[in-house]
């Protein structure tokens, strides 16, 4: 009989080897992709493959019961999943949502501005004007 004293756990073979074939799943998705776009733009590609890493785990998904975490696109340049919080207590899967609405009005502005949402509705906006009083908006409009 042959002695396995100094054998890999099964254990740790399963991990590594799960670790392994997520990097080449990855490799994978990104050469499906770019293949996809050169094979026929016009076409929808039956299958969309998403590279992400964690990033961390949330407060809280949509509703308080459930658990929820951000994954980072791996390509990506901006965007809320890249930003980092500076402070207050973990953010919640809404918190992510509005920030992405605020986040998708700003960046289409040519200067700094900030957006307010709540409950995924834009609630009013402010970026700065030609003179020293920052201009403001407000949805709905006031008359």
């Amino acid at each position: 009989m042959t002695d396995y004293h100094d054998a890999v756990l099964c254990e740790t073979r399963r991990r590594l080897a799960a670790k392994a074939f997520a990097r080449t799943a990855s490799y994978d998705s990104l050469i499906a992709a770019w293949m996809s776009g050169a094979v026929n733009a016009q076409q929808p590609w039956p299958a969309y493959l998403l590279d992400a890493r964690f990033a961390t785990t949330l407060r809280y998904g949509e509703n308080p019961h459930q658990a929820a975490a951000l994954y980072r696109r791996l390509e990506a340049r901006g965007g809320l999943a890249n930003a980092q919080q500076l402070q207050g207590k973990e953010l919640s899967y809404n918190n992510l949502q509005d920030g992405e609405a605020a986040w998708q009005i700003v960046s289409t502005l040519s200067e700094p501005a900030a957006a307010i949402i709540k409950h995924a509705n834009p609630a009013g906006a402010r970026w700065p004007a030609t003179s020293r009083r920052p201009s403001a908006v407000r949805w709905p409009p006031t008359r």
